[in-house]
Formats: C-alpha cells, sequence, structure tokens
C-alpha cells in the first residue's frame, strides 16, 4: 500500500471491473510534491468584477493527479466508467486534498528564526 494520508469514496453504483467482479469504493492518496511539481494546480482563482476569487477547475490537472493516485480500483482507467455522480464524488475527495493542505500550510510559519519568520501567506497588495 502506502504511507501517504488517504481518502476512501464509497461509490453509490458499483463499477464494474471485469470478470464478473465490481468495487464499491475509489481509494486514493495524498499528493507529494512530484506530482504537485509536475501536473500543478488543480485549481485557479480568478478574481470577478467585484473582485471576489472564483474557483476554475484545472481538467488536466485533476485528471493527471487521478491517473496517479488511484490505489483502488487497481487500475486508475477503470475510473473513466463511473457514473456522474460517483465521478463527482472522486473528484471532490481529490480537491479537498489540496483545501486542507493549503488551509494547514497558510497556518503555520514556513521559517522560523530568532528574529523572523517568513509565512505563507501571499503579501498583500496596495494596487
Amino acid at each position: 500500500m502506502t504511507d501517504a494520508p488517504t481518502i476512501t469514496i464509497d461509490l453509490l453504483n458499483p463499477l464494474d471491473i471485469g470478470g464478473g467482479r465490481t468495487a464499491s469504493r475509489v481509494v486514493l492518496r495524498e499528493p507529494r510534491m512530484r506530482e504537485y511539481a509536475r501536473f500543478g494546480e488543480p485549481i485557479s482563482y480568478v478574481p470577478d468584477a467585484e473582485g471576489r476569487d472564483i474557483p476554475v477547475e484545472n481538467d488536466e490537472a485533476i485528471e493527471k493527479y487521478l491517473g496517479a493516485l488511484v490505489i483502488e480500483p487497481d487500475s486508475p482507467i477503470l475510473l473513466l466508467n463511473l457514473r456522474l455522480v460517483d465521478a463527482i464524488r472522486v473528484k471532490e475527495a481529490l480537491l479537498s486534498f489540496f483545501v486542507d493542505c493549503r488551509e494547514r500550510a497558510f497556518r503555520l510559519p514556513l521559517v522560523s528564526s530568532s528574529s523572523s519568520a517568513v509565512t505563507s501567506a501571499p503579501p498583500s497588495s496596495t494596487t
């Protein structure tokens, strides 16, 4: 298996995996730096007319992450046969890794020293 954190998504519709067998769940592992550096952000934020950040999903990155992170079923290509409701649940579970990790990352300083700490929050712009 893996030592990385995982998320298990119970499928509402069992997935036919061939040979008369079905899968009743999908298990994803948390992305690592190697995937993050290669695939990038699965969500970008674009300001709307009022300056609010609107999430925009990067479908190509999401597809690459799913191909790399699926532990169960043993072949990620089987996910192409998921019913829509389960496909949405799997995608949202994948994105939750990024939301949760980003929240944790911005809570703590990146580097600390006796004189100052560099935080992971982006600087405020005054423009």
